[in-house]
């Protein structure tokens, strides 16, 4: 985090919102015999020696009022799914969340392309040490890109130097090919409607066509950087709030 003492914050516009996602009511019985149904469709498979599916869900109700006259409430319902599914010689596991409604039907393609890497991992090869060409899986280009420009663009490791991508604003880091956006989805596990420092939550653009546009910023970290706040400031009640990415 930014040293401690005193610190210096960006203005907002004082916002006022309102905003409630609502669920569908599922009882408890279905839900039940839903994961029942999937993890019986995997278990069929005489390859499978056991699988596992965890749900949890909670509803978030966050209210900010600030010094400067904004109030912002927002209650979201989250559900989290997490599997594992082992074989003899080989175990797959991941995790699905959803804000709103859970999607059935993109948890089950989930589910079910799991199940089918769990079971090719049995044929696969030992490789051998080198350099290859590779096609990596979306899941995992987002890990690295998360990685290697998505947390190295939170302000705070900026102003501490921290960051290799302090003093390369303009500059190009990607193929034209590349674009990189940190935006709050909908329907995703890591919705929001305004940061923890009641600033709208918003779409930001890190790279456009491999070229280096911007941070994500608390407001102390948009102060001394001499950049607005964008909805990044992230941290528990009582604790400094800290740029962070939206998921």
């Amino acid at each position: 985090g930014l040293p401690e003492g005193d610190a210096r914050v960006a203005g907002s516009e004082p916002c006022m919102m309102k905003k409630e996602i609502k669920g569908r009511d599922v009882s408890l019985e279905e839900k039940i015999e839903f994961l029942e149904d999937l993890q019986s469709s995997i278990m069929e498979d005489f390859l499978i020696w056991s699988s596992t599916i965890l749900y949890s869900e909670v509803t978030v109700f966050r209210r900010i009022i600030t010094s400067e006259g904004g109030d912002l409430t927002e209650k979201i319902p989250f559900s989290l799914f997490r599997s594992t599914i082992s074989t003899k010689r080989s175990s797959y596991s991941g995790s699905f969340g959803f804000s709103g409604e859970v999607n059935g039907a993109v948890l089950k393609e989930g589910i079910e392309k799991m199940h089918t890497a769990t079971i090719s991992q049995l044929r696969g090869r030992m490789v051998k040490p080198g350099r290859y060409d590779v096609i990596l899986a979306p899941s995992l280009t987002g890990l690295f890109i998360e990685e290697v420009v998505g947390h190295p663009a939170e302000g705070d490791f900026i102003a501490e130097g921290k960051s290799h991508l302090k003093g390369v604003i303009g500059e190009q880091i990607a193929p034209d090919s590349v674009t990189v956006l940190d935006a709050p989805v909908e329907g995703s596990f890591g919705l929001m409607f305004f940061d923890d420092e009641g600033v709208p939550a918003r779409r930001k653009e890190i790279v456009k066509e491999g070229v280096l546009t911007g941070y994500i910023h608390s407001r102390e970290s948009a102060a001394l950087l001499g950049d607005e706040p964008n909805g990044g400031g992230r941290g528990e009640m009582g604790r400094l709030q800290a740029p962070r990415l939206s998921t």
